[in-house]
């Protein structure tokens, strides 16, 4: 059917041809008819030889297309796999790190306030030492001024007495002393 047309349109073209020129008397020139003799014989002849080459290299292209097309697919497959595996892991490291984070959060938190408690006993036992060294401190002093109240008050009192008591005194003292000394 193809061949048909095809000879149609170049008899038709021809005679257009010869007929614009005006030669002939519009019937189509032999020689017409041997070209297009000659133009079917080649192309039966390239059908012929070249059809089982031509048919051959594009059945190798067509299978070779389909083997990429097949290769492509599972090549296709094998990425939306990985991408689905390493979606799924992501997912996890996502969350882990999530997890992570809040155990982390709730350690410093817990170390936070473990700070705090060891700070709040520190300053709960300096001020108890600082107070029981304020409490020696006190009765040291208390101790030295009653030491320094007793030399001061017998160094006044032996002045006193020194001063204020005659003889008499002191022999009525001693005559006791002895008295005491003799009834114990």
């Amino acid at each position: 059917m193809k061949i048909q047309i095809i000879f149609g349109l170049l008899v038709l073209a021809t005679q257009q041809a010869l007929a614009a020129g005006g030669h002939g008397d519009g019937a189509v020139p032999q020689m017409v008819y041997w070209q297009v003799f000659n133009l079917i014989i080649v192309i039966a002849g390239i059908v012929y030889f070249a059809r089982q080459p031509i048919s051959n290299y594009l059945a190798e292209n067509k299978r070779k297309y389909a083997e990429q097309a097949d290769q492509f697919l599972k090549t296709k497959k094998e990425a939306e796999e990985k991408y689905a595996a390493l979606k799924s892991k992501l997912e996890v490291l996502d969350q882990g790190y999530t997890q992570n984070l809040n155990q982390a959060q709730a350690h410093a938190e817990k170390l936070k306030q473990q700070m705090i408690a060891d700070a709040q006993e520190t300053v709960r036992r300096i001020q108890q030492d600082a107070n029981e060294v304020r409490r020696i401190e006190v009765e040291k002093a208390k101790r030295e001024i009653k030491q320094q109240m007793i030399i001061e008050a017998s160094q006044l009192a032996r002045q006193v007495l020194t001063r204020d008591i005659s003889g008499l005194d002191q022999q009525k003292l001693h005559d006791g002393f002895i008295q005491n000394i003799q009834s114990t």
